[in-house]
């Protein structure tokens, strides 16, 4: 019978543990700056997929075993329902993709990688979606291909703001503590990471999410349409994932345990 949990409200008093992977943290390579080299015509021609939505529901389920994994590797399966599609062609309501990591029912650990966000219910977001089935995170160069909408502005996965520049380039500001960043919720438990001391609080300078979601069509008009149809993901079959060595490990308590 495959293993496979759905979140819900509990309280679970077993210490949650992340697990760092191999792989350029994305605050290594944030900086003040626009995007010219990088591009938004470079994020749209990656992406197979590029749309607006809202997470509804995660799932957890593991990967097949491999001879360097022989329990399997957790997974999160993240469905969004489905508000806007600005490159690329999906019919459906809503998409489900998959995310290596997440929580564990068996030992009451939950997997986190420098590879992938981490998502709550109710998150709004744009996503440049990649070839899922061919990755740990199926997003263009992992955390870059996710923007967050928060209270009506755009930052990046790690609080930065995103800005709409002069000549209608994409560029990223100064982060910002946002609670929504900060804390994740999983299984009754407020895991606490991404903190930085130093982010600013108070008014932003993030841009409006209807100027960035307009950006983005015009900047989608000047791009071929990407080849590969993204397919929703299910928990509910098997797969299987490329081994990947864990680096570190350190405890992520939760908010109760904290104070």
């Amino acid at each position: 019978m495959r293993h496979e949990n759905r979140v819900r409200r509990s309280a679970t008093a077993a210490a949650v543990l992340t697990l760092a992977l191999a792989a350029t943290a994305w605050s290594q390579v944030t900086v003040d700056g626009d995007l010219s080299d990088w591009g938004l015509s470079g994020f749209l021609g990656e992406a197979d997929l590029v749309f607006h939505g809202q997470v509804i529901d995660i799932a957890y389920a593991r990967a097949d075993a491999t001879e360097m994994e022989p329990l399997g590797m957790p997974h999160m399966f993240i469905t969004y329902r489905v508000d806007e599609v600005l490159h690329g062609s999906y019919s459906g309501r809503e998409l489900t993709l998959r995310f290596l990591g997440g929580y564990d029912d068996e030992d009451h650990s939950y997997l986190g990688s420098n590879l992938t966000p981490r998502f709550d219910i109710g998150d709004e977001d744009i996503l440049f979606v990649d070839d899922q089935a061919r990755a740990a995170c199926p997003l263009v160069d992992n955390h870059k291909g996710r923007l967050r909408v928060i209270e009506g502005r755009v930052y990046d996965d790690n609080g930065h703001s995103v800005r709409r520049g002069e000549r209608g380039q994409l560029s990223i500001g100064p982060r910002y503590f946002l609670r929504e960043v900060v804390e994740t919720e999983v299984m009754g438990e407020i895991l606490l990471g991404n903190y930085d001391p130093e982010a600013l609080q108070g008014p932003s300078d993030a841009a409006h999410a209807e100027d960035v979601l307009e950006l983005i069509r015009d900047a989608a008009r000047d791009v071929a349409p990407p080849r590969v149809a993204v397919e929703s993901a299910d928990p509910r079959i098997p797969f299987a994932v490329l081994d990947l060595v864990p680096t570190t490990m350190k405890d992520l308590s939760s908010d109760e345990e904290r104070q």
